[in-house]
């Protein structure tokens, strides 16, 4: 009986579309881009007033086509786990990834189409967590670790870090 009790709770816990978590993003930075591929990039969070959420803006200029010649790594680095939590995808890749194309769709000002052309790209008013996204998220303190690197070499292009609180 307390097995069939614990798969039920599971169930449960796990079947509903649930935001219970709220997400606290400050002190977005650009740690580090390669000028070869990036002209400029620039990240900033803020908010318009004192009773909205903080949002964050991500600015870059890429030089080059990206296509899955170049990898995107998401690192959430707690402050309370031992390991980190990471997904690695290839940027077209990641466009069939339906939470997190669906995700990039609400905050950017270009389609998302792939490769992507050498330009400029905005992701504005960006507010975490996604909708959708496939893990169970925890109350934790961290940061999070936007990556991107040339998938061959691993040679980094752009890292972009958030401080969260998820509360």
């Amino acid at each position: 009986m307390a097995n069939f009790c614990i798969c039920v709770s599971l169930i449960i816990l796990f079947s509903f579309d649930c935001n219970c978590i709220t997400v606290k993003q400050e002190r977005a930075v650009v740690k580090y881009y390669n000028k070869e591929h990036i002209r400029y990039a620039q990240a900033f969070t803020g908010r318009s007033s004192r009773r909205e959420p903080y949002k964050t803006n991500i600015t870059a200029v890429i030089l080059h086509p990206w296509n899955n010649n170049v990898t995107l790594k998401m690192i959430y680095k707690s402050k309370r786990m031992t390991n980190d939590f990471i997904i690695s995808v290839r940027v077209c890749d990641a466009l069939n990834l339906k939470w997190l194309s669906d995700f990039l769709s609400v905050y950017a000002r270009y389609r998302l189409i792939c490769p992507f052309p050498a330009g400029e790209y905005n992701l504005e008013n960006i507010e975490l967590p996604p909708k959708h996204l496939p893990v169970q998220l925890f109350t934790s303190e961290g940061q999070l670790e936007i990556n991107f690197s040339l998938t061959k070499t691993k040679q980094i292009i752009l890292v972009v870090t958030i401080q969260i609180q998820m509360l």
